[in-house]
C-alpha cells in the first residue's frame, strides 16, 4: 500500500473517531469513496475498532456487510467481559476494604465508561487495582485467600519493585487482576505519590455498588504516561490519544489551565503537553484548514499505519525521555535518575528471566 493509500485509510479512521467529540462534522472524508473494511482493519490494529465502528454509525456510514456480524459479536463480547471485570473489581475492592486496605480501580472498564458513556466500545481484559506500597504485600495475601494466585515469585524484584505490580490469576478461570503499588511506566514520567493519589480518588456508583476510582486528573495523567510507554515500545497508541482528545475537548480554558498546573505539581507537565499536543495534531489530520503534519507526528504515525512495529531505538527512547523530563536546573538530574532506573530495571529483568 502506498503512502497516499495509507493516508486515504487513516483520514476517515480519524474522522470516525472525531465523531465522539465533533458529531456531525462536515469534513471532506465523509464524502469520498472509502474502503471501510480497510479502515476497520486499521482500527483493529490500533485497538479502537469498536470506537471507530460507533463513529461510523454516528456519521451515517454503513458498516460493510461482511463485518456486521463480527462487529456485533465483538461488541457483545466487550460488554460481557466488561460486566465480569466490573464484578471482580467491585468485589475485590470491598474485600480489601474489610481488611483495612484502601484500593482504587485504575484504568479499566470504569474509566472507559466514564469517558464514553458505554460499556461496549472499549474492551478491557484485566482489572487493575492500586494500593499503597505499605499495603501491597498484604493485598497479595488477601487475593490469594480469595481465589487468586500469582505466577510471579514473591522475590521477583523486576515485577514487585521496578514495575511495582503483579498479575493474579483466578483459580477457577475468569478476570485476571493486576495489583499495583506504582503507576510507573519504564522510561516515562508518571505520578509517584501513590498515597496521595489514592486519597484523592473518587467513587463510581454502579448497580448499587460504590467502587473507588482514580480521580479525573490523575486518570488523565496516567493515560498520558501510558501513551508515552506505548510510543517507546512501538505499541499501538491511538486509543490513548483518543482518550486524551475526549478529556481535553470537554475542558474550558480555566479547566485546561488547572490540568496543566496539576501536571506541573506532580512532575509530568512536559509529558502531559507532549501527549495532548500529539492527540490534538493527530486528530486534525484530514480536517479542512489543518496545516501540514509536524515531523514529530510523522515519525510517531508509523505505529498507526504499520501492522508490525519495532520498539524505538535506544537513542530515540532516550531522546523522548529527555523531552518528557520536567525541571529546569534539576532536569539533567531527573533525566539521569530515570535513565539509570530504566537501565537497572532492564538488567534486573534479564537476570530474573535467566534464573
Amino acid at each position: 500500500m502506498t503512502d497516499n493509500a495509507h493516508i486515504a485509510v487513516l483520514v476517515p479512521l480519524l474522522g470516525a473517531l472525531r465523531q465522539w467529540v465533533c458529531p456531525g462534522e462536515e469534513a471532506p472524508w465523509r464524502f469520498r469513496e472509502t474502503d471501510w473494511t480497510a479502515v476497520l482493519d486499521l482500527a483493529e490494529h490500533n485497538k479502537c475498532l469498536l470506537l471507530v465502528a460507533e463513529g461510523m454509525t454516528r456519521a451515517g456510514i454503513a458498516i460493510p456487510a461482511d463485518r456486521e456480524h463480527r462487529l456485533l459479536a465483538d461488541r457483545e463480547a466487550c460488554l460481557l467481559q466488561g460486566m465480569a471485570n466490573l464484578g471482580v473489581t467491585a468485589t475485590l475492592c470491598s474485600i480489601l476494604r474489610t481488611h483495612g486496605i484502601r484500593a482504587i480501580s485504575m484504568k479499566g472498564v470504569l474509566r472507559a465508561h466514564a469517558l464514553y458513556g458505554r460499556w461496549d466500545v472499549r474492551p478491557v481484559h484485566d482489572s487493575d487495582i492500586l494500593v499503597s506500597h505499605a499495603d501491597y504485600r498484604s493485598a497479595i495475601d488477601v487475593l490469594a485467600a480469595n481465589g487468586f494466585y500469582s505466577p510471579i515469585s514473591a522475590t521477583n524484584k523486576w515485577w514487585h519493585e521496578y514495575l511495582g505490580e503483579s498479575p493474579h490469576l483466578p483459580v477457577n478461570g475468569g478476570v485476571i487482576v493486576d495489583l499495583h503499588h506504582k503507576v510507573w511506566q519504564p522510561g516515562t514520567p508518571a505520578p509517584t505519590d501513590i498515597d496521595n493519589l489514592i486519597a484523592k480518588g473518587g467513587f463510581a456508583e454502579v448497580g448499587g455498588h460504590t467502587i473507588p476510582v482514580m480521580g479525573e486528573m490523575d486518570a488523565a495523567m496516567l493515560t498520558a504516561s501510558s501513551l508515552g510507554k506505548a510510543l517507546r515500545s512501538g505499541e499501538a497508541w491511538l486509543h490513548y490519544a483518543h482518550e486524551l482528545l475526549v478529556v481535553t475537548e470537554a475542558l474550558d480554558d480555566r479547566q485546561r489551565a488547572a490540568f496543566d498546573d496539576y501536571a506541573r505539581a506532580i512532575g509530568v507537565f512536559r509529558l502531559w503537553r507532549f501527549a495532548t499536543d500529539l492527540a490534538s495534531t493527530t486528530f486534525r489530520i484530514g480536517m479542512e484548514g489543518a496545516g501540514p503534519v509536524a515531523e514529530d507526528w510523522s515519525r510517531s504515525a508509523a505505529t498507526l499505519l504499520r501492522t508490525t512495529e519495532q520498539p524505538a531505538r535506544r537513542w530515540r527512547r532516550s531522546h523522548l525521555l529527555w523531552k518528557w523530563t520536567d525541571g529546569t536546573g534539576t532536569r539533567p538530574f531527573r533525566f539521569a535518575r530515570e535513565f539509570c532506573l530504566v537501565r537497572l530495571g532492564e538488567m534486573r529483568r534479564h537476570y530474573e528471566e535467566a534464573h
